[in-house]
């Protein structure tokens, strides 16, 4: 019975992203936007107050219904009501924060606390053998997972070995493709922790955001975490020997390569780049 519930809300909430009907509206809002958009272009500004005014007293009306209904209609009114601004902030909150470096940043590391590895590890290696290349509709009902992914693509971050733990599980990392993009994920728990405790960088305009206590500000490298700090040392020197570290344990590219040196490799690849744009930006400055 719990399976055919699981299967159930995957095939609805599948539906509800990926489905004909969702492709359908969203081709439908775009449309009325652009045509709201292109007649708004077109008033003047007294008629866009009067629009406003006009759209205000609808809004008021609206809410004098709701807020008088009676019965069962009433009760329903008013909880779809709360429902839709609970989700309406929720949204507009998540997609204001997402906007920002930091809000990147911090909406990753709580992500990597709160997401699961072990079990997406898991649904990624079947009886077959791990499975490298995969449709996002895998894992719809990992909200978490799907969030995790869309920050990922649309950012350069780079997990890195922190000052503390020198253990093979603070490198380990799996390369994936999730509907054609190149995706590294921690391959534990365990190592998800640890990144997002002191482990993980963002390179963006021309800045590293890092969250080892370890690194001193400057201008091109910015601390984001914890506020209390430990004996901080010069960012690009210990962050070129924690890249120089972390080369010593890359796979020789003539070798076959499993998804763990893969992943490993992907994310190396990412953190040289920033390391290198960073080091000429700053040779540049002083020169």
């Amino acid at each position: 019975m719990e399976l055919e519930i699981q299967q159930e809300r995957k095939h609805f909430l599948w539906n509800k992203h990926f489905g004909r009907d969702a492709k359908r509206k969203k081709e439908l809002r775009t449309k009325y936007n652009n045509q709201y958009q292109e007649k708004r272009s077109k008033m003047t500004e007294e008629e866009i107050k009067n629009l406003n005014a006009l759209a205000n007293v609808r809004l008021k009306k609206r809410r004098k219904t709701i807020r008088n209904a009676k019965g069962v209609r009433g009760r329903k009114l008013r909880l779809k009501c709360k429902m839709d601004k609970k989700r309406y902030n929720a949204t507009y909150y998540r997609k204001k924060q997402l906007e920002t470096p930091r809000g990147k940043f911090t909406r990753m590391v709580k992500l990597l606390d709160s997401i699961d590895f072990t079990e997406i590890m898991r649904i990624l290696t079947p009886r077959e053998g791990f499975n490298s290349s995969v449709d996002a509709e895998v894992f719809i009902c990992k909200s978490n997972f799907m969030e995790y992914i869309e920050i990922y693509r649309s950012s350069k971050f780079a997990f890195i070995r922190t000052a503390f733990d020198d253990s093979t599980e603070d490198l380990n990392l799996v390369h994936v493709k999730i509907s054609g993009e190149d995706i590294v994920i921690p391959a534990s728990n365990e190592s998800a922790m640890s990144y997002s405790f002191a482990g993980i960088i963002l390179y963006e305009n021309g800045i590293i955001y890092h969250n080892n206590p370890c690194w001193d500000d400057n201008i091109r490298f910015k601390y984001i975490g914890r506020k209390r700090r430990l004996q901080t040392k010069d960012p690009v020197e210990y962050a070129l020997k924690t890249c120089i570290n972390m080369q010593k344990d890359s796979s020789n590219p003539e070798e076959s390569k499993d998804e763990t040196e893969e992943g490993y490799d992907q994310n190396m690849m990412i953190f040289e780049e920033a390391l290198v744009e960073v080091a000429s930006s700053e040779r540049a400055e002083f020169s």
